[in-house]
């Protein structure tokens, strides 16, 4: 296993092909918005898709540090260059899981309901 997978899958839960499926199956649409009809738009509804999920688990600091780190081993020698589009998907990615997290019904701590979770 290559390390940006077992990274994708520690930091998302996620392995790349259930990352693929998830973004297939329109999950990524609340991370993303609505895709291209052709489909040109995959990579970048995978990058918010995935710095969504790791924002809603670690925070909005590492998510974006995890999509730097990403870009940065991308524009090593046989990479795939770095893309300042996919760090543009990933903060798209960082904000809608903040807007969705700001939507949560809140459970005051002290309330008699709190021990419900």
């Amino acid at each position: 296993m290559a390390f940006k997978d077992f990274l994708l899958r520690t930091l998302t839960g996620r392995d790349q092909q259930q990352l693929e499926d998830d973004v297939s199956l329109g999950k990524a649409y609340p991370y993303y918005g609505k895709m291209a009809s052709d489909r040109s738009d995959l990579d970048k509804a995978k990058h918010a898709y995935a710095s969504g999920l790791i924002s809603q688990k670690y925070g909005p600091l590492v998510s974006g540090a995890a999509g730097f780190m990403k870009e940065l081993t991308d524009s090593l020698p046989g990479g795939t260059g770095f893309d300042w589009q996919d760090l543009a998907a990933n903060q798209s990615g960082i904000l809608r899981s903040q807007e969705m997290e700001a939507k949560k019904p809140q459970v005051a701590r002290n309330s008699f309901l709190s021990f419900l979770g």
